[in-house]
């Protein structure tokens, strides 16, 4: 593997002894579990010909999931696509109330050269997209502004009739947005494209008739149409990564149950009909063995199982990650090493010999996950160059004690899961049968934290245009 100039080894090492991890690192640091890694490439190039995926990553704590998703998303944004991570969350973004989930998505869009609110990026890249399909397929005059008018009105209603597939209210706010544009009416502009990302405090005067708000049924429609605009500017698709699945876990009953139901809904989604869209799921072996197992039909679809055999299926509905091994520690040691020599014009003094007494020290106290692997190793160089008689072998274990491991992390979580998990078995029916009777059902808006299934709660408008 290559080393970055000097001047980037140094600021990776800058961030890396800091305790955080930059997103050109994620290959250099990358060690072990190339089969997942190959198979999400793989996913990527699927979705770029058309295709929709899911996939679990199922990994137990330290065995380097976020690493491998993190070098995912920077790879999928180097091949052009649009990406978004999500970190799931009880009280915040949750599946069971998933237009919090695509709020989360549209906020934190992606692309190459914009981090973060991208949203705004594509749908101005869509009319310029427009506007390049009536001047080149049309053939139209540039320098006639009635005539080129004309040709991108007919091109967008053709853009917009693509996305109405999806759904209509997402093409008629994208309209609207349009006719803001034509307008220069920046303001409104933005309240749309807030409003299209599911922003509960958007005021919707002055947006050009956009009702109500994006609900939990239109936020899956809506986000496979923000797949295929990205498709239509000339982008890949999107990569969509949900983390900290295992958070579903320790909901409510009730929240579990429709979160379990809205990932089924989202397997389906992408078995049939999504395009251009691939979705990573990121939790423990207990959360797709325990949690799944709530909902059979959930369970049933990424039930594999070749994942407890010597040889599991990489292109299963789960990649299993492995924990790192000594061999990987030495490798990435060696690397860093590496990279502190490019950072400053010299070599370290830490010796192979040393490297490899140090990784089998470190694993004599616990397998190390990832992160603290990186972070001794560094702190070693670190050390090493800062104090000429600092002798890792001597000072390091005996005074620094050993790394928190993956297993104990896992014993850690496991002991307070059962009290977190369980729920109160509570008998509501001397409750009911003391309820008067209810005359006919009247329908008034959920509160904005209601997990009520209460169904799709926008009302679009049609908007023409002229």
């Amino acid at each position: 593997m290559s080393m970055p100039a000097p001047d980037h080894a140094r600021r990776i090492l800058n961030a890396l002894s800091s305790g955080t991890v930059p997103e050109d690192a994620y290959d250099l640091l990358a060690i072990g579990n190339d089969h997942a890694y190959r198979q999400l490439l793989e996913d990527l190039a699927a979705v770029e010909q058309g295709q929709a995926r899911l996939r679990g990553v199922r990994a137990a704590y330290g065995a380097g999931k976020s690493f491998l998703l993190g070098r995912i998303a920077h790879a999928a944004l180097r091949r052009g696509l649009l990406v978004s991570r999500v970190s799931l969350n009880r009280s915040g973004p949750t599946l069971a109330r998933f237009e919090t989930v695509y709020h989360r998505a549209l906020h934190q869009l992606q692309v190459r050269g914009v981090r973060g609110g991208a949203l705004t990026w594509l749908l101005d890249r869509w009319l310029d997209e427009a506007e390049t399909r009536a001047i080149e397929l049309d053939e139209t005059d540039e320098n006639d502004p009635a005539a080129l008018q004309a040709a991108v009105a007919r091109r967008t209603r053709d853009l917009l009739g693509e996305l109405a597939l999806n759904h209509p209210g997402f093409a008629n706010a994208v309209a609207a947005y349009y006719q803001a544009h034509l307008e220069n009416q920046y303001d409104r502009k933005l309240r749309i494209a807030a409003w299209l990302s599911a922003d509960p405090n958007v005021s919707l005067h002055g947006t050009g008739g956009m009702v109500g708000h994006i609900g939990r049924d239109a936020a899956l429609p809506f986000l496979q149409a923000v797949a295929r605009m990205a498709r239509q500017v000339g982008l890949g698709g999107m990569l969509l990564v949900l983390d900290e699945l295992d958070e579903m876990r320790f909901a409510r009953r009730d929240v579990r149950a429709l979160g379990w139901s809205r990932l089924r809904d989202l397997t389906d989604l992408a078995a049939g009909g999504a395009e251009h869209l691939l979705i990573l799921l990121a939790g423990t072996p207990q959360v797709y063995d325990e949690g799944f197992s709530e909902l059979p039909p959930l369970h049933q679809r990424f039930d594999d199982p070749s994942l407890h055999s010597p040889y599991p299926n990489p292109a299963g509905p789960q990649l299993l990650l492995l924990p790192p091994t000594e061999t990987d520690a030495v490798q990435l040691t060696l690397r860093l090493r590496g990279l502190w020599e490019r950072a400053n014009h010299e070599n370290h003094r830490l010796e192979d010999a040393q490297v490899h007494t140090l990784v089998r020290r470190w694993f004599a106290a616990g397998t190390p996950t990832l992160r603290t692997l990186v972070r001794d190793a560094v702190g070693v160089l670190d050390r090493m160059a800062a104090y000429p008689d600092f002798d890792p072998l001597e000072q390091v274990l005996s005074s620094d004690g050993p790394a928190r491991s993956s297993s104990a992390l896992q014993e850690h979580f496991a002991d307070s899961e059962e009290e977190r998990f369980e729920d109160p078995e509570i008998d509501l029916t001397p409750a009911l049968e003391t309820l008067p009777a209810r005359g006919p059902a009247r329908i008034s808006p959920a509160p904005e934290n209601s997990l009520e299934d209460d169904g799709d709660s926008f009302d679009p408008v049609g908007i023409q245009l002229d």
